[in-house]
């Protein structure tokens, strides 16, 4: 188009949240290549509906709000202007939240629930229109009595 579109084209503010943004995709790529090479093998998409990852729960089958990004990333984004909150379904497992680090499992209760599986209520702070915060969950596997996990935002 001939106009400048490097990060720093737009201005202070847009930059310190589109260079998080790049370093996080950055700090992904490994992940990245791993999801690529699993399409190339075997068909698998990136981006996932979430009955992909967990066809036998009835619930997945229902969802269009959110997704999986490989198996380990639950990507719930936010859809209408000024709203700062959304319910997300969890499904059976444990789940990081990667703004605050907060797990959920099975044991965890955390807004309501639906036959055992758990809702949680994920408030988006006001910052900059909540673009600086994204609503994603991370798949956690547990290790001996450690919480392993690779949370990026």
């Amino acid at each position: 188009t001939g106009q400048s579109n490097e990060l720093w084209s737009y201005g202070e503010e847009n930059y310190r949240i589109m260079k998080k943004y790049y370093d996080i995709r950055i700090s992904m790529h490994d992940y990245i290549k791993q999801l690529y090479d699993e399409a190339s093998e075997n068909g698998s998409p990136l981006i996932r509906t979430m009955f992909y990852e967990f066809p036998d729960d009835k619930k997945c089958w229902e969802l269009q709000d959110q997704y999986m990004f490989g198996s380990e990333y639950l990507v719930a984004p936010i859809f209408h202007l000024s709203e700062f909150e959304r319910e997300v379904y969890l499904p059976e497992g444990r789940w990081e939240d990667t703004r605050d680090g907060k797990v959920y499992d099975e044991t965890s209760v955390h807004g309501a629930t639906d036959g055992g599986r758990n809702f949680a209520t994920m408030a988006v702070p006001e910052v900059e229109g909540g673009l600086e915060k994204r609503c994603l969950y991370i798949r956690t596997f547990e290790i001996g009595h450690s919480i392993a996990s690779k949370a990026i935002l």
